[in-house]
């Protein structure tokens, strides 16, 4: 039988280039186009994968199957030449339940975390001997890929809301770190996309398990309306596994996990801040349910290399520290921030910021121009488009006016990334820290300031 041809319609996104690779892996003839090409594309074009820069409907001649990402438009001249020929059309997620379909699958869910906390579970498996494969939305340092082929039946992944197409995965384990209102273009309301959640939550079998970080007041909300079986993970007190006596010694988050009666362990977390604590939690709660100790899950947890862009340290450079972080959602940039500060202690934390997408921006521009409270003095660049178009007074000149407004923040509009990193460096003197920030090309400015 002669190897199928999968094209990918947006395979330079860190999901879909993870789903490729695995692909790559088991044997497929893999192709795919983006707009852009980068280091993900690379990779795979190393492997054996034909990467095309643009879309055009010859592309997709010879595929067996067309696969695209929430990215992707039905506009896309790819997907229309597909299904004038019809080619089998598959979303991210509905490849993702294939390649699913015959493991034990862990899906972690949520607004925020759910890379950090996929890729904890991922590490602390392979640390144990399980082998996992595992397909994640950042890359795991330990194994410099965001895609593994493990030889177990197990299969690790995180989900993608955007589209609700999660709701076609049907893991044996669930995990759903929190819920924000995000992506209500999709869901037309923030009680639709709970209840999505909730939806998902009772996805997993009768003998399954969701574990539900009940921190989060949303996650808290949905409890009722899940019929399958529920683990309780957080600080609070009706947790079913809760982290108590959380601290910071050095570079370590360090916290005991209870269950009802006991202490099952005390993990020592080479991450910083308390959301990190229930990422770790959630990964906590999934290596009991896969048959851990509790000592083997928090030796597994301390030798965790963390992923690419969370929270990254680059070293100092004239006794600044320098920190490049992928948070650019309101609720992610406020836990890096308090993270931040407690690290600076009485240094002043500069922040290089690229708001990342117009509608995210208009859609939270609130809590964006309030979130920047909690740092010292912030550089915020043009917005890094991600194919949308500009949309009319949403804008980092305006952002930069109505925090400045606030007083609670120096905020300063540079018009390119490195005059961020320009002024940044004039402004900072030893014991502050400089942090680059957003989901877009700010990760640049750590070479410019080396």
């Amino acid at each position: 039988m002669d190897k199928q041809k999968i094209h990918f319609v947006g395979i330079a996104g860190i999901g879909m280039s993870a789903i490729a690779d695995v692909l790559l892996d088991l044997g497929y003839e893999v192709q795919g186009s983006d707009l852009r090409q980068n280091s993900e594309t690379d990779k795979l074009t190393q492997k054996g994968a034909k990467i095309f820069q643009g879309h055009e409907a010859s592309h997709i001649d010879g595929a067996n199957l067309v696969v695209y990402s929430s990215a992707v438009t039905h506009e896309n001249v790819e997907l229309i030449a597909a299904k004038d020929k019809h080619i089998p059309i598959l979303r991210r997620a509905e490849m993702m339940a294939e390649l699913m379909r015959k493991k034990r699958a862990l899906v972690v869910a949520g607004s925020h975390g759910k890379t950090t906390t996929t890729s904890m579970v991922a590490h602390m498996m392979l640390e144990n001997d399980l082998d996992p494969t595992f397909v994640l939305g950042g890359r795991l340092k330990s194994k410099q890929s965001n895609a593994y082929v493990g030889k177990s039946n197990w299969f690790v992944a995180e989900s993608d809301e955007s589209d609700g197409s999660f709701l076609h995965l049907y893991p044996e384990v669930a995990v759903i770190t929190n819920i924000d209102q995000e992506h209500l273009n999709h869901y037309g309301s923030f009680d639709n996309l709970k209840s999505a959640f909730a939806q998902f939550a009772s996805s997993v079998p009768f003998d399954g398990l969701t574990i539900l970080c009940i921190d989060d007041p949303e996650v808290h909300k949905i409890l009722e309306e899940i019929n399958k079986p529920v683990l309780t993970v957080g600080t609070h007190m009706k947790a079913m596994i809760r982290a108590d006596n959380i601290r910071i010694e050095e570079k370590y988050m360090v916290f005991e996990v209870w269950n009802a009666k006991d202490c099952l362990a005390t993990v020592e977390l080479p991450m910083l801040g308390k959301h990190n604590v229930l990422n770790a939690l959630g990964a906590f709660a999934v290596g009991l349910r896969v048959g851990l100790a509790p000592k083997n899950i928090a030796k597994a947890l301390k030798k965790f290399k963390g992923i690419d862009r969370r929270m990254d340290y680059y070293g100092q450079i004239e006794g600044v520290d320098m920190y490049d972080d992928y948070a650019h959602h309101p609720t992610e940039i406020l836990a890096t921030l308090i993270a931040l500060k407690k690290k600076a202690g009485l240094g002043v934390v500069h922040v290089l910021y690229q708001p990342h997408r117009y509608t995210r921006l208009r859609d939270t521009w609130q809590k964006h121009i309030e979130v920047f409270d909690y740092t010292d003095r912030v550089y915020v660049t043009p917005v890094y488009e991600a194919s949308e178009t500009p949309i009319e007074h949403i804008t980092s000149e305006r952002l930069v006016e109505e925090i400045n407004a606030r007083g609670k923040t120096k905020a300063l509009y540079v018009a390119s990334i490195a005059k961020g990193v320009e002024s940044a460096k004039q402004n900072s003197k030893p014991g502050d820290i400089i942090c680059s920030m957003g989901a877009g090309s700010i990760t640049q400015a750590m070479t410019l300031l080396k």
